[in-house]
């Protein structure tokens, strides 16, 4: 549906803040990007679809705990 230079110009839109001011893009907010580039009109799965593709995954590593020693740690995990 999209070329690969609108697949990378969504890629980049992507990684900016939402139309809405919202945290995360919704395949609705997707698939409206997507109609306004391509002059028609383009369904919610589309843009869930070019959301799965294109943005990375949301996991993010897990925190340390403040008064964690982290000497012990690395010597257990080096073992």
């Amino acid at each position: 549906m999209l070329s690969g230079q609108q697949q990378e110009e969504l890629r980049q839109v992507l990684a900016g803040p939402t139309p809405d001011g919202g945290q995360r893009w919704r395949a609705r907010d997707a698939a409206d990007w997507m109609a306004a580039t391509l002059g028609r009109p383009v369904a919610t799965q589309r843009g869930w679809d070019y959301l799965q593709r294109l943005k990375p995954s949301q996991q993010a590593p897990r925190p340390q705990h403040a008064l964690a020693d982290v000497e012990p740690q690395d010597t257990f995990q080096k073992s």
